[in-house]
């Protein structure tokens, strides 16, 4: 007799055991419709539907601002460019020094400093032509005055140069991170449309 006891007692585990891995795979179904009431479904739902939208709204927000952000940048390293005339082959290079600088760009310099004597000399009119040509003859003078042009313009320009580096090293960051923010999104998409398949299984 307690044999058999036993026997049922394990069996009604084992069926019991059943139900409960059905009723596990089917929770969220039991769930919708133990709720009775559909007005309590609905609510239910849009507050899940809300939250994935919260979700979304930060993510969007994050790709925003991250993508104003290197926007931002890039207009501002535009303006830095343009401002400075970076473009120009007269701009000291990141890992150039001053004396490779000065000698690349010796002829642009020189240029300048002749037309700035040319100019002060008509201005304070105190010099005649022949003079004036003569001081521009001396290329001696005019070169030393040459030089400290690019020196002025190596250093004024040099932070600007450190400074747009690391811009733009901030914007790239900025665009991967843009591109992180998007594989999140999709994700999102893809829980909402789960919850879509629960509510048709209804």
């Amino acid at each position: 007799e307690l044999g058999w006891d036993i026997r049922a007692g394990s069996d009604d585990e084992l069926s019991d055991d059943d139900e409960g891995e059905e009723g596990d795979g089917d929770l969220d179904d039991a769930d919708w419709s133990s709720s009775g009431e559909s007005s309590d479904d609905d609510e239910e739902e849009e507050d899940e539907a809300e939250l994935l939208q919260q979700q979304q709204k930060q993510e969007e927000d994050k790709k925003k601002k991250a993508s104003r952000k290197s926007a931002k940048l890039r207009e501002r390293m535009e303006e830095i460019r343009s401002q400075w005339d970076l473009k120009e082959e007269y701009t000291p290079r990141l890992e150039e020094s001053l004396r490779d600088f000065a000698k690349r760009t010796m002829d642009h310099w020189a240029e300048v400093q002749e037309a700035k004597m040319i100019e002060e000399a008509k201005g304070s009119g105190d010099m005649d032509n022949a003079e004036l040509r003569r001081a521009i003859m001396d290329r001696k003078e005019v070169r030393r005055l040459a030089f400290s042009l690019a020196e002025e313009r190596f250093n004024e320009v040099r932070d600007v140069l450190v400074e747009l580096k690391e811009m733009e090293e901030e914007q790239a960051a900025c665009e991967e991170d843009d591109d992180t923010h998007h594989h999140h999104h999709h994700h999102h998409k893809h829980k909402s449309s789960k919850s879509g398949s629960k509510k048709e299984k209804k």
